[in-house]
């Protein structure tokens, strides 16, 4: 399969949610690797200083949508997703084996 339709971001956001154990390992790309292994000096200055991480950040943002729309689900208010420009997101995969 060709990954050229999925963009750089799609694999290290990938790379970075299988890593922590929200995603199959096979979206676990080799290009999400590389850029993630690329911040690493960034990320490390920026913990250093009390910063915010890259990685942080997108795992606070992924859990923080799960949570509301396993709310919604739950309550009855959503019955289907359509993740648009979805990448390499586990959420389809994950929902849909918890169902």
């Amino acid at each position: 399969m060709s990954s050229d339709r999925i963009s750089p971001t799609a694999h290290s956001t990938g790379y970075v949610w299988a890593r922590n154990g929200l995603s199959h390992p096979e979206l676990a790309t080799r290009e999400g690797r590389v850029l993630f292994e690329a911040l690493q000096p960034a990320m490390l200055a920026s913990r250093a200083t009390g910063g915010p991480t890259l990685e942080s950040y997108l795992l606070a943002r992924h859990r923080a949508i799960d949570a509301l729309l396993e709310r919604a689900i739950e309550a009855g208010e959503v019955s289907q997703v359509i993740e648009v420009a979805g990448g390499l997101s586990p959420r389809g995969w994950r929902f849909g084996r918890a169902r």
